[in-house]
């Protein structure tokens, strides 16, 4: 019974998520202007347009072609059936503001997809690594309520894809290992292909995966093969994950100390550095 309770709650909890994030995001979104945020929104949805509109891309010195290739397609797949979603329609049309306004609900909704889905194959991924159902769900709440996952959720950016494409490459590793098929491995590096062009530096979190992995070893349950245990390496990988850690308290920690002695409010302090208290 106290299995069933866990495995009902496990749907509950997917469910939440997906209403949780989209209410959030509309919300959020409902007095947002498609130019309140010129740093990056708009250079996503421009050139998603060139894409789309069968011209080259014009932003070169952060390319996340991953991104603009999957919005620039739904904004093709949209130009099939409705106006005004091609780069020629638009700047002909009357009401370009309005129009630019649509692409970026639309661009704000796929990128509430992403978030979705990176919550959804967290869970997936501790799922095979065979971690407790609670622990799991409890651990995917506490990242979903971190500072930085809103920022994604509110702003189109790359991080977020490139996060989702990244763990899509750890599970099907993961699958790998556990079946030792090779269209695991076919699967994985067409992920991680993804992940790159989507943003570069997504490349270190395949160091983390890789210190992190000796840890997993004991979870892993493969057939036919007994995953060995090598201390050194065990080891090597504690100091190395300890390093990360203490380098990121550091950082939170003088950043934090940073913004209260700029804007002279310790009120700063607390909320600069909930991610820290909550980890």
């Amino acid at each position: 019974m106290f299995y069933e309770y866990f495995k009902d709650s496990f749907k509950i909890f997917i469910l939440f998520l997906f209403f949780y994030l989209t209410a959030l995001n509309f919300y959020q979104l409902s007095e947002q202007h498609w130019s309140s945020m010129l740093d990056q929104d708009i250079v996503m949805i421009y050139n998603s347009l060139l894409i789309s509109s069968g011209f080259e891309q014009e932003y070169r010195d952060h390319p996340a072609y991953t991104t603009f290739f999957l919005l620039g397609g739904t904004f093709k797949l949209l130009s099939l059936f409705f106006d005004n979603y091609t780069i020629q329609e638009i700047f002909k049309s009357e009401n370009i503001d309005k129009n630019f306004q649509i692409l970026f609900i639309i661009g704000r909704t796929l990128n509430t997809i992403y978030i979705f889905l990176i919550a959804f194959i967290l869970l997936v991924i501790l799922k095979e690594l065979n971690i407790k159902r609670y622990i799991s769900i409890f651990v995917v709440f506490l990242i979903i309520i971190f500072q930085d996952t809103y920022e994604l959720l509110f702003l189109i950016r790359s991080e977020g894809l490139s996060i989702l494409m990244i763990l899509s490459f750890l599970y099907f590793l993961i699958k790998f290992i556990k079946k030792k098929k090779i269209k695991y491995t076919i699967i994985s590096g067409f992920f991680l292909c993804l992940a790159t062009l989507a943003k570069i530096h997504v490349i270190f979190l395949l160091f983390t995966f890789l210190i992190s992995f000796p840890f997993f070893i004991n979870y892993l349950k493969v057939s036919g093969t007994n995953l060995v245990y090598k201390k050194n390496y065990y080891l090597l990988c504690i100091f190395f994950l300890s390093l990360l850690i203490v380098s990121y308290v550091y950082f939170q920690i003088v950043l934090g100390i940073s913004y209260m002695n700029v804007l002279a409010d310790p009120r700063y302090y607390y909320t600069n550095n909930i991610d820290l208290i909550f980890i």
